[in-house]
C-alpha cells in the first residue's frame, strides 16, 4: 500500500461522484486494521452505482448513514452544545 488509508478514502469519494452531500468515506483505522466506509444517505442508497470490495489496498465496507440526530453532544457526553 503506497497511499494512507486517508488520502485512499478522499481519492474513492471523488471517484464514486456522489452529489454533495449524498456519501461520506471514513478512513477507519484500528490497531489490526484499516478499511474505507462509504456512509450512504438511505436517500441515495439505490441510486449509488456500485462500490468496490476494495479500493487502493484497503477493504471497503458500505452501509445506510444514521439519520442525524438534532443537537451535537458535548465533549463529555453531558449534553448538547448550546448556541451562543
Amino acid at each position: 500500500m503506497n497511499v494512507s488509508v486517508h488520502e485512499a478514502a478522499a481519492h474513492l469519494h471523488a471517484v464514486l461522484g456522489a452529489p454533495a452531500g449524498r456519501i461520506n468515506t471514513l478512513a477507519f483505522e484500528t490497531a489490526r486494521e484499516a478499511r474505507i466506509r462509504v456512509l450512504v444517505d438511505p436517500d441515495y442508497w439505490n441510486a449509488l452505482g456500485p462500490v468496490p470490495e476494495e479500493f487502493e489496498g484497503y477493504k471497503v465496507s458500505v452501509e445506510p448513514r444514521g439519520v442525524a440526530m438534532p443537537g451535537v453532544l458535548s465533549a463529555d457526553g453531558s449534553g448538547p452544545l448550546q448556541r451562543t
